[in-house]
């Protein structure tokens, strides 16, 4: 965690990633207490595309999301913003690393800091998990003991800050904090990578881990700087083309059946693997991989060439549009026993947040390059109290910070009345929207 002044900011990505902590903190304080009623309905997914249980049968049968478009939900447009904001500073961040460092330190920073933001996104769901009795793999039991470790080495370290205790132990703390979130994303990596391989040849159907909001970024930074360091020019058509290609080729997989399938009871396509992981897991991560090249061209081109830009954008509005009246308004079964290459590929392409469907992604990209612009049009508006840019400023940090505060409220008072859910869900915002203000009028950026 650095403490370092601001430099010159883009007002718009600050904006942009403002609105997106705003909706994080109102979607989870919406979900987090059940006196809300109806309105939770706003934060819902769109159902499993293969429910595997009756239990799960019977919670899709209890929600009704709110649908932008059949199978996509309000919530299912969450990952695209994300990666927006990452692809407008990963090259840029990438570049000057590799000035300061050379290209071998750069990539091992690089790579380290999408390993951390996996790391985290472990021990956080590690936490809900162990709140909400979820059931845990074997294999998964040593993420239990190492959040333990995380949450003792997090405390003395706040501890050492608070009373200004400036020692050679302080600084071992933080080092060994840093180590132990680090081999907690190596280790959900790993574990995420054998149970891909195990369900691949058969041998289970169980997913052993967790995979939420952090790990996509971070395993989709991860492949995508490791490609990026590969490229002998890294020029803006290059990551396009290869995010074009990358997307084909994860499309042909998405629509087909591996050998080892054919004839699973549970696992039959390839659909169903990356489905069988909360929101597609390592796999996913390589159709989200296409999402980022993409927009780092995009992004590069707002920077840069306002004209390719906006012509990104009218291309995305046709695809959208092809995909909308043609491809998302069925679901047709899978043939079971077809082969790898024919798969029978249906003439419509499943819409589906589950298996990362290439359709999905598309639609992704879309909405969030619309918002974006919205966003943008805000520029020409004079805003003296910029709760937006406030907020933006230290977005990483507020969201690790809201989905705390959420998670720790709504687990201890989910079922209070709706005056006292309303009341603490205003302490909660007033509380992050004063970090956020004195942080900015401090004129202070925590990079996590």
């Amino acid at each position: 965690m650095i403490k370092m002044k601001n430099n010159k900011r883009d007002l718009n990505i600050d904006r942009y990633r403002g609105l997106y902590v705003l909706l994080m903190i109102i979607f989870g304080l919406l979900s987090s207490f059940n006196s809300f009623g109806a309105l939770q309905d706003a934060v819902e997914h769109a159902p499993d595309t293969f429910p595997k249980t009756q239990e799960e049968i019977e919670y899709q049968n209890d929600n009704h999301p709110i649908y932008l478009l059949p199978n996509l939900a309000i919530a299912d447009c969450s990952p695209g913003p994300f990666f927006l904001l990452i692809s407008y500073s990963l090259i840029p961040s990438y570049e000057r690393k590799i000035k300061k460092y050379g290209k071998k330190k750069a990539l091992q920073l690089t790579a380290g800091r999408y390993i951390a933001f996996i790391g985290i996104g472990a021990c956080t769901y590690t936490i809900c998990s162990l709140m909400y009795g979820y059931l845990f793999n074997k294999l998964a039991f040593p993420l239990i003991i190492l959040t333990a470790f995380v949450i003792l080495l997090l405390v003395a370290y706040l501890l050492s800050l608070l009373f200004k205790i400036k020692t050679n132990l302080t600084a071992k703390i933080k080092e060994l904090l840093k180590y132990t979130i680090l081999f907690m994303g190596i280790y959900n990596i790993a574990l995420d990578l054998l149970n891909t391989i195990l369900v691949i040849l058969g041998y289970t159907e169980e997913f052993f881990g967790y995979w939420g909001v952090l790990e996509h970024i971070g395993i989709t930074g991860l492949i995508t700087i490791f490609i990026i360091s590969k490229l002998k020019s890294n020029s803006s058509k290059e990551r396009l083309v290869l995010g074009i290609i990358i997307m084909i080729a994860y499309t042909i997989f998405h629509e087909s059946t591996l050998p080892t399938l054919i004839n699973n009871s549970i696992v039959d396509n390839n659909m169903r693997i990356i489905d069988l992981f909360i929101d597609g897991g390592i796999l996913g991560g390589i159709g989200y991989t296409s999402m980022l090249l993409i927009l780092t061209y995009i992004m590069d081109m707002y920077k840069t060439n306002k004209k390719k830009y906006y012509l990104s954008i009218f291309t995305l509005v046709i695809c959208y549009i092809i995909i909308t009246t043609y491809s998302i308004n069925t679901f047709v079964p899978w043939n079971k026993g077809s082969s790898f290459l024919s798969a029978g590929l249906s003439p419509h392409f499943t819409l589906s947040k589950c298996s990362i469907s290439p359709t999905y992604i598309v639609v992704n990209l879309f909405t969030t390059l619309v918002t974006f612009v919205l966003v943008c049009l805000l520029n020409k508006i004079k805003i003296k109290y910029d709760l937006l840019n406030m907020l933006g400023r230290n977005g990483i940090l507020l969201f690790i910070l809201e989905f705390i505060l959420i998670q720790t409220f709504g687990f201890l008072t989910r079922d209070v009345s709706l005056i006292i859910a309303i009341l603490e869900s205003i302490t909660i915002s007033l509380l992050l929207f004063f970090i956020a203000y004195r942080l900015y009028k401090k004129d202070i950026i925590i990079k996590i």
